[in-house]
């Protein structure tokens, strides 16, 4: 368990071929991001474009200073800007709540069952 939280970050990013991009590369995701996480409290995450045909935004790190908000490729030309903001604010809420350390921490029960079973 403890094994999967510590890497489970590098795992999606290589699971879903995420390259971090500059604020010169995407302005404009970059700014959105940035006045999302301030209005929400938690530091800035990450940015990052994800290499992988689904049409999809997610969000993972083990906490709020580890924080990454992702997109994928292709929904980047598909969505305009209050779309994609949209999105990006869902994601964001996922990392102000901590959602992916509370998932980790729940399956510790299923884990439990499987050894007593």
């Amino acid at each position: 368990m403890l094994i999967q939280y510590m890497i489970g970050p590098k795992m999606v990013e290589w699971s879903m071929g995420v390259h971090y991009v500059t604020e010169t590369q995407y302005p404009a995701l970059h700014r959105m991001v940035t006045e999302l996480a301030r209005d929400a409290g938690i530091p800035k995450p990450r940015i990052g474009i994800a290499e992988y045909p689904s049409l999809m935004h997610f969000a993972f790190g083990r906490w709020a200073k580890d924080g990454r908000v992702c997109v994928t490729e292709g929904i980047m030309t598909l969505l305009n800007e209050k779309e994609t903001e949209g999105g990006s604010c869902h994601e964001i809420s996922h990392l102000k709540h901590k959602d992916v350390a509370i998932i980790t921490m729940i399956s510790v029960i299923p884990m439990i069952c499987w050894y007593f079973a």
